[in-house]
């Protein structure tokens, strides 16, 4: 007679070691968010005076606003050379010795900025302040 067959037990298994995608993924995921965060406070700190000078200068004046901020962004490359607050223009010089100049469009009434000096400027950019016409007096 014959032994019947034995069963056969599978081997036990051994549980997974390690974390699974979905917790890899996750520290991914937060260790970015937590760079981020950092490096907001750094440049909140470093830069947070001169955004705040600009954040206040937008509120009177854009364009030169819009100005300050090239400079700023250049890191040092443009330079003010000549500023006329009247018509809001403004002329700026970069390290290579090219001209940029920032006015105000009325056209659009937003600043805009042109390669050139004061000269570059369109003519249908009309100036926001004329000089005043004289006004004779009642008699002449």
């Amino acid at each position: 007679m014959e032994n019947p067959p034995l069963h056969e037990t599978p081997p036990p298994t051994t549980p997974k070691k390690g974390m699974g995608p979905g917790a890899i993924i996750g520290i991914g995921c937060g260790a970015i968010l937590l760079l981020l965060i950092i490096v907001g406070i750094i440049l909140a700190v470093k830069f947070g005076g001169e955004f705040k000078e600009i954040a206040k200068e937008a509120e009177t004046n854009p364009t030169r606003a819009t100005a300050l901020t090239l400079q700023k962004v250049s890191g040092g490359q443009m330079q003010f050379v000549e500023e006329d607050n009247i018509n809001k223009r403004y002329l700026l010089k970069d390290s290579k010795g090219n001209f940029h100049t920032v006015y105000w469009n009325s056209a659009k009434n937003a600043p805009e900025t042109i390669q050139g000096d004061f000269s570059a400027i369109p003519g249908s950019a009309t100036p926001l302040e004329t000089p005043p016409t004289p006004v004779p007096a009642p008699g002449e």
